[in-house]
């Protein structure tokens, strides 16, 4: 049957369904390979990860980074950023601590936690800039960029135990140095600064900001003592510098990527049963499988589901196979598209069949 012909969603399953079937229990096998060689304290090669939500990024990005070959012996310089209570325009922030500071670490709303609570730093180090301050010098949002060189807070006390593989600082550093991978620009106003006061060729320096203000949701009720009264969400803002480890990133992040001559993995497991549960997103499946030119270059981040757990496995099928359901308008639009392309393939063959021979030399290419 014309997979674009106009099918209730019960057919469209009852079709899919074999197919489905097959990819889910091919994917369950392609188990990414995480564990260090023998001796070894990173990866011979970087490795990064896609993954649907939020929540899994920054313990991924904390790991892969201090694994990162990048690193080889370097020692690791890491900061926690500061997030404030925002009580209103006539009362300063005011620094969470405690409970509510780990809460806050936790639970940070979306607006807030673009900014990682704790951030990594060595020369080479992957990261990706969340701001759009300086777009002709790189400095836009998603750009990767690479770590290059730190200016301690004026404040920062002497390294309390300098033969330790990670340097804890109390304040988040003054400036972050920082080269964007995507651009070049000239160095005429480096130049003419003093040697002590230029950057390193094709970087710029980062400092430290204030996110937007976002809502924490309190699991209880609590009573503020600034005389607020008692309330179940706090605004929340967190200061820090503007960047976040581009090891363990979004589908939204690697849309329009090429996967291909890099070491990636994919989050793909679907979320758990129960009344809360969200749905697989075709959109998201289909962005982050796309991005490779073969299905066996796809490796996963975890399995599916348990081999030995026939319920599970069923779940994830029924999971895909809901995600890959189309509605008529999307058919529709499917249908039109497929009929303009066999015109312009009718239309230009010699073409067609020079790009193809490109794809062939590509795809063979060491």
């Amino acid at each position: 049957m014309d997979p674009t012909a106009t099918e209730s969603v019960r057919d469209q399953k009852q079709r899919l369904h074999q197919r489905i079937t097959a990819l889910v229990d091919a994917l369950n096998t392609r188990i990414a390979d995480f564990s260090l060689p023998a001796g070894a304290t990173t990866y011979p090669q970087r490795r990064r990860v896609v993954v649907q939500r939020n929540r899994l990024r920054h313990p991924l990005n904390l790991r892969l980074a201090a694994r990162d070959p990048a690193r080889g012996n370097q020692r690791i310089i890491a900061w926690n950023a500061t997030d404030y209570l925002v009580l209103g325009h006539h009362h300063a922030p005011v620094p969470l601590q405690g409970a509510l500071a780990a809460l806050a670490r936790e639970r940070a709303p979306e607006r807030v936690r673009d900014i990682a609570p704790t951030t990594y730093y060595f020369d080479g180090i992957l990261y990706a800039l969340l701001d759009n301050e300086a777009p002709g010098a790189g400095r836009r949002r998603n750009t990767e960029a690479v770590g290059r060189g730190l200016v301690l807070d004026p404040n920062e006390p002497p390294d309390p135990n300098p033969t330790s593989p990670i340097r804890h600082l109390r304040f988040p550093p003054a400036a972050l140095i920082v080269e964007p991978q995507d651009v070049r620009f000239d160095d005429d106003i480096n130049d003419t600064l003093p040697d002590d006061a230029r950057l390193p060729r094709n970087t710029i320096a980062l400092t430290p900001t204030y996110t937007d203000v976002g809502q924490l949701i309190l699991p209880r009720p609590i009573r503020l003592a600034q005389g607020q009264g008692e309330v179940s969400t706090l605004n929340i803002k967190r200061y820090g510098l503007p960047v976040g480890s581009a090891y363990a990133v979004t589908d939204f992040f690697v849309e329009g990527a090429n996967l291909r001559s890099q070491w990636w993995a994919l989050d793909l497991k679907p979320p758990p049963w129960g009344p809360h549960a969200t749905h697989v997103s075709g959109r998201s499946v289909y962005v982050c499988s796309s991005r490779f030119h073969e299905d066996d270059e796809v490796r996963l981040l975890r399995p599916l589901f348990d081999s030995n757990n026939e319920d599970e496995r069923q779940h994830v099928i029924d999971q895909f196979t809901n995600a890959a359901v189309m509605n008529n308008d999307l058919i529709a639009e499917h249908r039109r598209l497929e009929q303009l392309a066999a015109q312009t393939r009718r239309r230009y063959p010699d073409l067609f069949n020079e790009a193809a021979s490109i794809v062939r030399t590509y795809r063979h290419a060491p």
